[in-house]
């Protein structure tokens, strides 16, 4: 999750089920958009500062803050002028639906509740079955506003790489003001002395890849080292209108959606808002056009022949870790055939047909089982019923 203190706002997202509950002063909404910002009172709310809706149950944020923390249980955490400590003062709770089709759509990314959809379920996130929220570490404005776009840290992340960026704390010293983007091979950014610079770099190399942020004592000042890594990205390779639910769902679960086609007219906000990135590319520029890690997910879905193998030919090439082919069996084991011809295939990346077989029919319902065995690849799980699972749901495997 990530919003900055008193300003504009920034996204945060659910991994799993559940919804942020607001309080629209007569009722109770729902969203899972989680665009919020802290208001002039130090409410946390959705939408802009000064006309934001605050988030229910309530949360103040202290007027000497510096620092805002919340971790996947939806913990809110302080960091106030002349501590060293984050304190807890509060917890986001969320609502899960029985049934969320029943929701009433009431635009701007907020449902309310209907006959149809149930009474919620409040709980707090990763409890009974409720998903759980993007942990990330937070800057409030008194330290550095974010009032303009960070063109080196979306570059870092549209590269796939981790990252920390180092800011020295307001304190009694002088100097030190500024911040350095750390990565393994290179910093840049300015602390204001070479000995911060060089103590602050080997700190925050020694955290890349925790996902773990902290505040460390260097040289006689508080710095903060807010660690970034890339999210796990789905990378849809075909623009057509079944992409379209599938997008979206793998946005809501937390995904970084990239929606990949060789024809430019498809590539648009209006059919894909929330994607991260459209990249006009085929399959031979690919890897050229876009970077592919083992944290990233593809399914392949062109509905042309041509087109999905020389996708499937260059993602075959990188080290994603699942592919997922729309389409008949025959057709699929036709494509690896032929891609096969010029060498070995790991055919045990690739699923086709793609998603579980759990009765679908239509895009929506073919995008939730697509979603659905992504999720089971990446957690290594099986995809069995919950009720065969002998431990907790939320038990790390053997």
């Amino acid at each position: 999750c990530e919003f900055h203190g008193r300003g504009g706002p920034r996204m945060k997202a659910i991994a799993g089920d559940g919804f942020f509950q607001i309080n629209d002063g007569n009722q109770f909404l729902y969203t899972r958009a989680g665009n919020f910002s802290v208001n002039a009172n130090g409410e946390i709310v959705l939408a802009s500062a000064d006309r934001g809706r605050p988030l229910e149950p309530a949360i103040s944020i202290p007027q000497d803050t510096m620092q805002i923390s919340i971790n996947q249980d939806g913990i809110v955490s302080v960091l106030q002028a002349g501590q060293t400590q984050l304190n807890q003062i509060g917890q986001i709770q969320l609502a899960q639906f029985l049934n969320n089709q029943g929701l009433l759509q009431l635009g701007d990314n907020l449902y309310g509740q209907t006959v149809g959809s149930g009474n919620p379920n409040i709980n707090s996130p990763g409890q009974n079955g409720i998903g759980t929220i993007q942990q990330q570490f937070l800057e409030a404005s008194n330290v550095e506003p974010v009032t303009e776009p960070r063109p080196r840290e979306r570059a870092l992340l549209d590269g796939r790489r981790p990252f920390a960026v180092c800011g020295v704390m307001p304190g009694k010293r002088d100097g030190g003001r500024g911040r350095l983007i750390v990565t393994q091979d290179a910093v840049e950014g300015d602390l204001g002395s070479a000995d911060l610079n060089a103590r602050a770099s080997a700190q925050a190399r020694t955290q890349l890849g925790t996902e773990q942020s902290s505040l460390h004592e260097i040289s006689g000042h508080a710095v903060f080292f807010d660690v970034f890594l890339p999210p796990p990205q789905l990378v849809l390779c075909g623009a057509g209108d079944d992409a379209r639910p599938l997008a979206r769902f793998a946005a809501d679960v937390g995904f970084r959606v990239v929606v990949v086609d060789r024809r430019p007219g498809y590539l648009t906000v209006e059919r894909f808002p929330g994607a991260a990135r459209l990249v006009e590319s085929d399959g031979a520029e690919l890897s050229e056009r876009l970077a592919l890690d083992a944290a990233s997910y593809a399914v392949v879905m062109t509905h042309n022949f041509a087109d999905d193998q020389a996708y499937l030919r260059a993602l075959l090439r990188a080290p994603v870790a699942y592919i997922g082919m729309l389409g008949p069996r025959q057709r699929t084991e036709r494509i690896v055939r032929n891609v096969s011809a010029a060498g070995p295939v790991d055919e045990t990346r690739i699923f086709g047909p793609v998603g579980l077989d759990i009765g679908t029919d239509g895009a929506e319902q073919v995008a939730l089982a697509v979603i659905a065995e992504v999720l089971a690849v990446r957690s290594g799980r099986r995809a069995d019923s919950l009720r065969e699972r002998p431990t907790p749901i939320h038990a790390p495997l053997d």
